[in-house]
C-alpha cells in the first residue's frame, strides 16, 4: 500500500526512536542534520507529499529533506531543485507501516552509530539488502511512518 499524503511522525524501526532535526541548532541558514533521536524525545511532525509521479517530498519544521555528502540533511533556504524520495513498503512488515526511503540513484535512508548521547545522523548510503523473497532490510535501514491525529 503506498503512503498517502499527510502529517506523520517518522521512527526508526531499530529501537522505535523518533528521527527528526534536533531541537538545538546554530542560527546559521546551513542544512541542518536530520537524525535519530534520543528515546522518549517527543517526535517532531513530517509533511509527506505524493507527487503526481508517485515519488515524495518530505519536509520536517518546514524544511525540505535532501542528502549532502551521504547525510540527511533539512535545507532551510528554498532550492529550484525539487527533492524527491522514493519510499517502499517493507514487504516484510505485517502492519503495513514500514518502509525504506531512497533517492533517485538507490541511496537510502540508514540509521549510523550514535554519536553521542544516543543521537546519530541518518546517513544516505548503499542499502544491505538480504538475499530473500521478500527482501530482508536490516532494521537501520526501516523506517515507520505514523500518522499524526
Amino acid at each position: 500500500m503506498a503512503l498517502e499524503s499527510g502529517r506523520y511522525y517518522i521512527f526508526s524501526k531499530l529501537d522505535d526512536a523518533a528521527v527528526g532535526r534536533n531541537s538545538v541548532e546554530d542560527r546559521t541558514l546551513l542544512p541542518k542534520a536530520v537524525y535519530k533521536l534520543p528515546k522518549g524525545v517527543d517526535a517532531p511532525v513530517w509533511d509527506v507529499e505524493k507527487l503526481p509521479n508517485g515519488k515524495y517530498k518530505l519536509q520536517t519544521r518546514g524544511a525540505a529533506v535532501g542528502a549532502v555528502d551521504g547525510l540527511l540533511v533539512a535545507f532551510l533556504m528554498k532550492t529550484e531543485t525539487t527533492l524527491e524520495w522514493t519510499i517502499q513498503r517493507d514487504e516484510r512488515d505485517t502492519e503495513g507501516n514500514s518502509y525504506i526511503i531512497s533517492t533517485f540513484d538507490g541511496h537510502s535512508w540508514v540509521v549510523t552509530e550514535p554519536e553521542s548521547e544516543d543521537i546519530s545522523q541518518i546517513a544516505v548510503r548503499p542499502l544491505i539488502v538480504g538475499m530473500s523473497l521478500p527482501p530482508f532490510y536490516p532494521p537501520t535501514e526501516v523506517f515507520v511512518f505514523k500518522k499524526v491525529d
